[in-house]
């Protein structure tokens, strides 16, 4: 199972809920097809941590050439799903 935690994250912000403009996409798998399993944009104000389902993750970063945010740090890893049960 694959692990995405981002430290930081500040992108540009659609309109309500949409992410028009700057945002990270995450599939599940290898390939981004289908339809993303989570899209983000805007700001988090903590870390936040996302689980893939399986051994493989795509993260896809859109921007835009307008306005310009701090951008994102993320990191990886692999983990056990049998160590998340504890």
């Amino acid at each position: 199972m694959v692990r995405l935690t981002f430290n930081s994250f500040e992108l540009e912000k659609g309109f309500g809920t949409s992410c028009l403009y700057d945002y990270v996409k995450l599939y599940n798998g290898g390939v981004a097809e289908g339809d993303a399993y989570r899209t983000l944009c805007g700001t988090l104000s903590e870390e936040t941590v996302i689980y893939g389902t399986g051994n493989q993750m795509t993260v896809v970063f859109r921007s835009d050439e307008s306005i310009e945010y701090a951008g994102f740090e993320a990191l990886y890893a692999s983990v056990n799903p049998a160590d998340l049960r504890e």
